[in-house]
């Protein structure tokens, strides 16, 4: 029994819209992988004093973030309220300490 050409149409623009889909899906996943790329390649380009003399802030940073209770899925992002709002309470203190 033959189809209709309703039906085909159907068919044809179902079939369409999941190549459409899978096709953003890949472009999505081509974006994120230059990401990695880009941020492996800065991180080993990094000198290792850098690395080095960075760590323990960023360490102290990280515990900061989990001690104030910030949401799990953003814990760590950098923003500038976050980033002001550490800088007031633990590097403020350290240079009120150093000139007293």
């Amino acid at each position: 029994m033959p189809r209709s050409q309703k039906q085909q149409r159907q068919d044809n623009a179902g079939s369409s819209a999941r190549r459409e889909d899978i096709h953003q899906a890949q472009l999505e996943q081509q974006l994120e992988d230059a990401v990695i790329h880009t941020n492996e390649i800065a991180k080993s380009l990094q000198p290792k004093a850098t690395k080095s003399a960075y760590k323990p802030k960023q360490k102290e940073f990280k515990e900061w973030c989990k001690e104030k209770g910030f949401s799990r899925i953003t814990r760590y992002q950098v923003t500038g309220k976050k980033l002001n709002l550490f800088l007031q309470e633990k590097v403020s203190i350290i240079f009120i300490y150093a000139k007293r």
